[in-house]
């Protein structure tokens, strides 16, 4: 069967100069994307009416296993990439040339279909590049799938070169390499009623999707394969072939021409023979064969112990420019072994190294705008041992001239006293502005400054919308000094690394073998056998047991009765190796057996570990065990996790434990709760918790990104009322006597002018407090505070009443000082001052769903692998973070579609909760799962997907019959969801073709109509043809004047039904009014509500 038509040689040339064209011409270019270390381009295509994508990222990998990530056939291509559902070999057409057939599934919500396609594909590679070139053709003899097309028409492919790796971590020490990713699609999608731009949109995400896809599955090429089953021929390509067996067969190629090989040296190459018949290499096992047969010199031999190349394939990526020798002279012996000699370099070398020292420094200027001085200074310093240097850091508000007075400057100048040694040095240096957010702000950079060294400068009034509401600038400065030239010559030139790397391989193997040993080590009846120098060298506990005549020592022996035999050869190992395998599993025991032989390297390594494990339920016991065996670093940080959660670890059992045995240590945590106050920061949330029954008040503070703008002492307040508060916290009632305005409180302890701060309470708030619910104090430093119960928030709004006798407090003021008959008896007692001032609640309603999606936005949930984010999320911490009741942020997170996977919140993509409700609905309708319970049907699709994202799933998107039996899908929310996907990729569109995108997008037989998209989407008055518009409602600002203005600037006319979702209340009443006070809005004689035009009057 002919499956390919035409001259190979013109489509191989066609692909190449179409490749080539794309990273030469790197002005057609267009960036449409950069996020998360991912870049995606667009440019017009040849072809057709569309774009080219191209997508760019980075991996710390080498370019041999981010191919055989991302090769189609490859078994890991299938781990990551949900996309393929099949790839085969169809022909080979060449070296390098090959044929497939391969099957895509649908995308972009469906609008897309499945792809079927046959593939022709270039395959090129090199030392230091991968190359996988594919256009799609067209074949008679294998039409397309049912219900399947193929878009592929164009050239594409994917451009793998490797760069160097400037990353630091352990990932990138192991492959030290990186390579620079390039991909170039072009595809045609026929598809119906959707425009190009929106294709084109889409194709952008995708790519960023697929690339991002890919990132995260990095580590997947570092688990050994198991023997592949089914491999195709061509497919010799996954990682341990390409870094290991080829090119060692390349080597023996090339030394056996040379240097024929004696048939009784050809045992070591047995286990190469038996893996190239694993991999189903036969040409080169037949070849191989053959080699081993000719005769040999015996005179020029050249042994390499394949086994041992084997058992160390990731060191050997650089074979091709390795010189291999033998350690011992003659061929024969049993203990030849391989030795890795770099390429000669001169004995005699030499390196300039110029010292750089960096200083940096931030200053936070607050209340900027208010600056009226010439200029602000600050001095930043480098202490030297011979002088210190300095630099002045001036900010000019105004200019720092008469030409410029509209600019702000930024000026550094190092200061230089005049009989200083350094008086010429050299230095880099820049600004860094940031807002309160901690988001930065673009300046410009002086080209050439007169009178400064490094000059900044911004507009006035492009800064001011930056920085306001909060009115804080925080600028940081960076500098780079040249301190010192430092030459050094060697005469011989060496690798230190490579020379620990060497000697710790060389402990470890001198351990196994057992070699000169001379001491051993008993463990439950099995004996670990081991070096007297290497114990004594390692351990002071067995230095002094060895260097005296103890039984030990006398009897070679040390016989161990308290510890398991795995934690015991593992310290044994780490004290030969530097190394430990089973760090995490035996962290514990670890931990006491390093303390009792004093192998400090390890026990802080344990530490390290178990203080990355803290939790609410371990950290007394991790408390004791620090505590036990000195741990210092583990009991800083178990004592600084119990202060952040103390309210929940004394309900815990190991807190009781440790009151009933351990009171020292309960009396050490107590005192060290002071402590831990004045290291850190002061406290950013004031939570004021009101349990009844308790006698006495209690506030707790806890750390957050927020703080109440109140004084130091305010902080510490007590929340009142005027009626009756709390009866066992504080009383305060009104009493008939001298006059009715004149009041008396009675607290529970003596009272200090400055500690209390009264807030006047609505009645439904009051009632909560007394029912013994906890208030939320929270807000931005120098802006609002919030004060919330379970489904309610209030701003706090400060008033004033010196001019007023109506808050006055009179001058007997009754504190319990004085027991009589063992009951407390008030003493009278007379104030100084009164409270001129009091808190009262204003109730309002902040959209908190932007806010979610700023702090869960990092850590997306796609289907694919566990978090990655450093900051994980819980409800309760989404409370101490945002302005919000406990009612209003778990609607938000419906809204928003969050999930909880293992204990911490999760934003699911959108494409993958479309492509899961593609599934799930498809399944529902083929089994009838709506004849049995929710629950029960989600246990049956646990399949497709995590259990808690099932389970959700149907949370969201089903309904109770009103009957009370059974369920139904709710296609509202589903047909929403659907235009939440087209929407929030193109944010806009024509409405004519955002409907029948929409229609065709949705699962059958669900409806799609525009009164399902209030609250999330709005339809322009002021364009034609109409254009919807991607808003939603959790996206607003949180001041409602802000929030109204931008509603109306929107769209000009709402009806009341499409401003519902978009307020807090279903009052219409309470809307009305709203919106009358905030806006100056109307409503006409038809119902439509709009805004009254505003006229300005300019006078000279």
């Amino acid at each position: 069967m002919v499956l390919i038509q035409g001259d190979i040689q013109q489509i191989v040339w066609k692909l190449r100069c179409e490749i080539e064209l794309f990273m030469q011409n790197k002005d057609m270019w267009n960036l449409k994307k950069n996020a998360q270390g991912i870049k995606i381009y667009g440019a017009p295509s040849r072809h057709y009416h569309g774009m080219v994508i191209k997508g760019e990222t980075k991996m710390c990998m080498s370019p041999e296993k981010v191919y055989d990530m991302i090769h189609p056939t490859s078994e890991y291509r299938f781990m990551w990439d949900a996309h393929v559902d099949k790839c085969e070999f169809l022909q080979e057409l060449g070296p390098g040339l090959v044929l497939l057939h391969q099957v895509m599934r649908p995308s972009f919500m469906g609008c897309f279909s499945s792809r079927d396609t046959i593939d022709f594909m270039l395959q090129e590679e090199s030392d230091s590049k991968r190359i996988c070139l594919v256009h799609s053709l067209e074949s008679s003899d294998l039409p397309p799938t049912p219900k399947h097309v193929r878009a592929f028409t164009y050239p594409s492919g994917m451009i793998i070169e490797k760069t160097e790796c400037k990353s630091q971590s352990t990932y990138c020490y192991r492959n030290a390499n990186e390579s620079q990713i390039t991909c170039f699609l072009q595809v045609k999608m026929n598809a119906k009623s959707i425009p190009q731009s929106i294709i084109d949109s889409s194709l952008m995400s995708m790519m960023q999707s697929y690339l991002l896809a890919l990132r995260k599955a990095k580590d997947i090429a570092w688990k050994p394969l198991e023997k592949p089953i089914g491999r195709i021929r061509f497919n010799m390509n996954c990682s341990f072939y390409h870094q290991t067996v080829s090119p060692i067969l390349h080597i023996m190629d090339q030394f056996i021409e040379q240097n024929p090989v004696d048939e009784r040296t050809s045992k070591a190459r047995c286990d190469v023979l038996e893996m190239i018949s694993c991999y189903q290499e036969n040409s080169t096992e037949e070849k191989t064969k053959k080699m081993l047969k000719k005769s040999v010199d015996n005179n020029r031999q050249l042994v390499i112990d394949m086994q041992l190349i084997l058992q160390n394939s990731y060191n050997l990526t650089n074979l091709y420019h390795t010189n291999f020798a033998m350690l011992s002279p003659d061929p024969y012996n049993s203990n030849d072994q391989l030795v890795k000699c770099e390429s000669p370099c001169p004995k005699n070398t030499s390196q300039t190294e110029i010292r750089v020292e960096r200083v940096s420094h931030q200053w936070t200027v607050k209340n900027f705008t208010h600056c009226y001085q010439e200029y602000l200074e600050y001095f930043v310093r480098l202490p030297r041992p011979d002088e210190s240097l300095t630099w002045s850091i001036k900010i000019y508000p105004k200019g720092n001239g008469e030409n410029n007075k509209e600019f702000i400057f930024l000026c550094l100048n190092r200061v230089v006293p005049l009989q200083s040694k350094l008086s010429k040095i050299g230095f880099k240096s820049r600004f860094i502005m940031r807002n309160a957010e901690r988001k930065e702000i673009e300046m410009r950079v002086h080209p050439s400054p007169s009178h400064s060294d490094y000059v900044s400068y911004i507009k006035r009034d492009v800064l001011y919308p930056q920085i306001l509401p909060h009115d804080v600038i925080i600028v940081t400065v960076e500098i780079d000094v040249a301190v010192e030239i430092v030459t050094t010559s060697n005469e011989d030139n060496f690798s230190y690394t490579d020379s620990i790397k060497h000697f710790i391989n060389d402990s470890e193997a001198m351990l196994k073998s057992h070699t000169f040993s001379d001491f051993e080590i008993e463990v439950g009846g099995r004996i670990i056998p081991a070096h007297r120098c290497m114990l004594a060298a390692r351990s002071t506990v067995f230095a002094a047991m060895l260097t005296h005549q103890t039984h030990e020592t006398q009897m070679g022996r040390l016989v161990i009765p308290d510890f398991d035999f795995e934690v015991i050869s593992e310290l044994v190992r780490f004290i030969y190796t530097g190394r430990c395998r089973r760090l995490k599993e035996l962290s514990h025991d670890l931990l006491v057996v390093a303390d009792k032989y004093r192998v400090l390297d390890l026990k802080i390594r344990c530490e390290r570990v178990l203080a990355n494990s803290l939790t609410v339920e371990n950290a007394c016991d991790l408390l004791v065990i620090a505590d036990t065996h000195s741990a210092s670093y583990l009991k800083e940080k178990a004592l600084d996790f119990m202060h952040q959660n103390v309210s929940q670890i004394t309900t815990t059992q190991g807190w009781t434990l440790l009151l009933n045995q351990r009171q020292e240590l309960v009396t050490e945590v107590v005192q060290s709760f002071g402590k831990v106050s004045k290291r850190k920061s002061l406290p950013q949330f004031s939570i004021l918790q009101v349990k009844p029954g308790e006698k006495k008040k209690e506030i707790h503070h806890r750390n957050g990104d927020r703080k109440l703008k109140m004084s130091d002492e305010e902080m510490d307040s007590i929340l009142a009322n005027f009626k009756d508060v709390q009866e066992n916290m504080m009383e305060l009632w009104k009493e008939e006597i001298a006059s009715a305005r004149m009041q008396k409180l009675k607290l529970s302890q003596p009272y200090r002018p400055q500690s209390y701060k009264l807030v006047e309470l609505p009645e439904n708030l009051l009632a909560q407090v007394k029912s013994g619910q906890k208030l939320y104090i929270r807000g931005k430093p120098n802006d609002k505070a919030y004060i919330s119960v379970s489904n309610e928030t209030y701003e706090l709004v400060e008033q004033n009443h010196a001019g007023s006798s109506t808050f006055l407090i009179c001058e007997n003021l009754q504190v319990p000082t004085c027991k009589q008959n063992d009951e407390q008896q008030p003493q009278d007692s007379t104030i100084c001052t009164m409270i001129s001032s009091i808190l009262t609640t204003n109730y309002c309603y902040i959209p908190c769903g932007k806010m979610i999606r700023r702090l869960l936005n990092d850590d997306i949930y796609d289907g694919l692998g566990k978090s990655t984010s450093k900051q994980q999320w819980t409800v309760d911490k989404l409370l101490l973070a945002i302005p919000s009741n406990e009612q209003q942020l778990c609607d938000a997170l419906k809204q928003l579609h969050v999930c909880e996977i293992d204990g911490f919140l999760r934003l699911l993509s959108v494409n993958y909760l479309i492509n899961l409700t593609d599934r799930i609905v498809r399944e529902i309708r083929a089994n009838n799962l709506n004849t049995i319970s929710v629950e029960e049907a989600a246990a049956d699709l646990e399949e497709l997907g995590l259990i808690s994202v099932i389970e959700s799933w149907f949370k969201w998107f089903t309904v109770a019959n009103d009957d009370g039996q059974g369920w139904h899908l709710n296609e509202k929310e589903i047909s929403r969801l659907y235009a939440e996907g087209l929407l929030s990729t193109v944010e806009s569109m024509e409405l004519k073709q955002f409907l029948d995108a929409w229609k065709e997008s949705v699962p059958v037989e669900i409806e799609t109509q525009l009164s399902y998209l209030y609250g999330t989407a709005l339809i322009r008055d002021n364009t034609s043809p109409e254009v919807i518009e991607y808003f939603p409602s959790y996206d607003l600002p949180a001041d409602r004047n802000e929030q109204i203005k931008l509603m109306f600037e929107k769209k000009r006319i709402w009806k009341l039904e499409q401003l519902r979702p978009y307020f807090p209340t279903n009052n219409d009443a309470q809307i009305h009014t709203i919106l009358e006070k905030h806006c100056r809005c109307y409503n006409d004689d038809v119902g439509h509500w709009k805004c009254k035009p505003m006229l300005l009057l300019l006078h000279n």
